[in-house]
């Protein structure tokens, strides 16, 4: 008997193993498909990791921006608002801007007219304080001569005054007396005008001077000896013959401004010495 083993030869053989199953890829991987899935040797995996979720910086970023939306939207509102209300106001205001222009114009002048009461009342005021008063009463022989007294009655000095004044012998017939007699006083001003225009070009800083309220200021001035006719129509008082005075003052104040006054007496004659009459015209305060 051949010797034979009791064993099946093929039962020496160990089971045959089933190949591998491929790996379980993890929850955030992916299995690449097709010929990519089982890789040739040395050739190593890839997997792609995909975002499973929103992370909190981008929830917070989403959070700002929709907050950021939120206060644009408010802003353009109230914006809105206020500019609907400016325009209404404009609206308002050109309607009243008439009215509003009166009511400024209107106190503009109120202001303008209280500044110039106000410097009225305080300004300087030289005149000539009463009548020219006779040092040497005419006559045939020698002059006769006058004092003037200027006195500022303001409640402000008088500065810069200069004052310029004249005595002047005038007859005329009664027929013309009137029309000459006022050719004869412009005449007189014109001339004690251009005399002191020339006397203040040259002499100026010498001649002028202040004058404080209530201050008095004496001008002596003259005229020649009177001829006999002269005398004679002046002792008849009937105005044939008279003795004019007359005179010009210039002078500033604190508030820059620029005065004049102007004064004229006629003397017609007769005992009475004080008796002078003021001109129908040049007593003025400017």
């Amino acid at each position: 008997m051949t010797d034979q083993s009791d064993t099946d030869p093929k039962g020496d053989q160990k089971p045959a193993k089933s190949p591998p199953s491929p790996p379980i890829p993890p929850q955030n991987e992916t299995i690449l498909p097709g010929a990519e899935q089982n890789p040739p040797a040395g050739r190593q995996l890839v997997t792609v990791n995909l975002p499973s979720g929103v992370r909190p910086i981008e929830w917070l970023q989403l959070g700002i921006n929709a907050a950021l939306v939120v206060v644009g939207v408010v802003a353009i509102y109230i914006y809105g608002g206020q500019l609907n209300v400016m325009r209404g106001q404009l609206g308002e205001l050109v309607r009243q801007y008439p009215e509003l222009k009166k009511a400024a114009d209107a106190a503009e002048s109120s202001l303008t007219s209280q500044k110039i009461s106000f410097q009225t009342d305080q300004r300087p005021y030289v005149v000539a304080n009463g009548a020219p008063q006779f040092i040497t009463f005419p006559n045939e022989k020698t002059k006769t001569r006058v004092n003037v007294i200027l006195k500022d009655i303001g409640k402000t000095p008088a500065t810069n005054a200069t004052w310029f004044v004249a005595l002047l012998p005038y007859g005329s017939k009664r027929r013309e007396r009137i029309p000459k007699f006022h050719a004869f006083l412009e005449a007189s001003f014109a001339n004690l005008r251009k005399r002191r225009d020339d006397m203040v070009r040259e002499h100026a800083g010498e001649i002028r001077r202040d004058i404080s309220p209530t201050d008095t200021i004496i001008s002596t001035e003259e005229a020649r000896p009177l001829l006999a006719s002269e005398m004679a129509g002046l002792m008849k008082e009937d105005a044939d013959f008279i003795l004019l005075s007359i005179g010009i003052v210039n002078y500033t104040d604190g508030f820059r401004g620029a005065y004049e006054t102007e004064f004229c007496y006629f003397f017609v004659g007769g005992a009475d010495q004080k008796l002078w009459h003021l001109c129908e015209s040049h007593n003025t305060i400017k």
